[in-house]
């Protein structure tokens, strides 16, 4: 793991926590820091819940689940974490969104979930439009990946990332 996203060393088997879903110790130990803190931490954990990098031996992380990215979010993990700036940036939100678009029929209703979790909490919808995984932008994942699978649920995520995008168009249109 890169410097960026080095724990603390009273926070190095949270992290493990966090990769086995041990979401009450999770939500104990983030609730015992201060709210910048908390915030700064989650965000770290959410990039390493879910992680751009391989695991060294071509091991797989454990999956992640929406009970523990939940919690990371409600303790201020920011969805638009990075370890890097555009046009190359990579975190937690592009990093589900190649994951699904990966695993075509493969994908469970647990991804979903997740990516439903960063819509909510406000992900950049235009981050992998814009970025090295352009071909995979959260509408095209959901309408090729999700939405033969799981449809009323990825028609309402899909109804909410078009909503929203277009709430950041009109906004963008607005300060130019």
């Amino acid at each position: 793991v890169g410097d960026s996203l080095r724990l603390s060393e009273d926070m190095i088997f949270t992290g493990l926590t966090t990769l086995y879903g041990l979401k009450d110790y999770v939500n104990l130990r983030l609730g015992q820091l201060d709210r910048k803190s908390a915030a700064k931490a989650a965000s770290k954990l959410l990039h390493i819940l879910l992680p751009c990098e391989d695991w060294p031996g071509g091991m797989q992380p454990p999956l992640a689940r929406p009970e523990m990215v939940s919690t990371l979010l409600r303790h201020g993990a920011d969805p638009n974490y990075s370890r890097v700036k555009h046009p190359y940036r990579t975190g937690p939100w592009s990093n589900i969104l190649l994951r699904i678009w990966n695993l075509d029929d493969r994908v469970s209703r647990n991804d979903l979930h997740i990516m439903k979790l960063f819509v909510m909490a406000g992900a950049d919808l235009q981050v992998a439009a814009n970025n090295k995984f352009q071909e995979c932008g959260a509408e095209k994942v959901v309408r090729a990946r999700l939405l033969h699978r799981f449809e009323e649920e990825a028609t309402d995520l899909l109804s909410e990332i078009v909503k929203r995008r277009s709430v950041e168009e009109s906004k963008k249109m607005q300060q130019d």
